[in-house]
């Protein structure tokens, strides 16, 4: 038996769907997901709340639509493993690519900070993000240690979550306007890091 294929977007649809998409994304990064309003997200879209509707019931859709337009940023550095891959490299690589989009830094700063209020609704996937991140790297890390080096595998854990923290506290920084190079300032703990295993 096979099942019927779903409608197949318009044009004039799927230009729509990418209108909402970049103006839940700049109300998020301005306000966070608790003080956005589907009202303000149709606004910035330039489509009546009816149209919003439409395409997504809820904020909450609106979330999701929007995080799964970025996944594939994160998940590189996963996929880096299964391919056999340096995650160090595609960190870097992540980094950059971050610090040429301050759009999307912003973004993700803004619901990574509200994300640690109690019932948050990315606060369990913030959490798992960090966790299989940190373990994919841990793993990669362990497979880069010289015979008889001094990092155990504990330590290597730590590294892994170290190295995240550091990510993100460069692009805090650079959101703030501090004088942060991103992409050097990291270069220089990837390299430190290789050096030491």
């Amino acid at each position: 038996m096979t099942t019927a294929p779903g409608p197949v977007p318009n044009s004039r649809g799927v230009r729509r769907r990418k209108d909402i998409l970049d103006g839940a994304r700049a109300v998020f990064a301005e306000v966070g997901f608790r003080g956005a309003t589907m009202a303000a997200i149709a606004a910035r879209a330039e489509v009546t709340h009816a149209g919003l509707l439409y395409h997504f019931a809820t904020k909450e859709d609106v979330l999701e639509a929007v995080l799964a337009d970025g996944s594939e940023r994160g998940r590189s550095i996963v996929e880096a493993g299964r391919e056999g891959a340096d995650h160090l490299e595609a960190l870097e690589q992540l980094v950059a690519l971050n610090a040429s989009d301050p759009g999307w830094s912003r973004l993700f700063s803004v619901l990574l900070g509200e994300s640690v209020s109690p019932g948050h609704p990315l606060r369990d996937r913030m959490a798992e993000r960090y966790d299989g991140i940190s373990a994919s790297l841990a793993a990669h890390l362990r497979s880069l240690r010289t015979e008889g080096g001094a990092w155990s595998d504990d330590d290597l854990d730590g590294l892994a979550r170290v190295l995240l923290a550091v990510m993100d506290g460069l692009q805090f920084q650079q959101l703030t306007g501090a004088r942060s190079h991103m992409t050097d300032d990291f270069g220089l703990l990837v390299e430190a890091v290789r050096r030491s295993l």
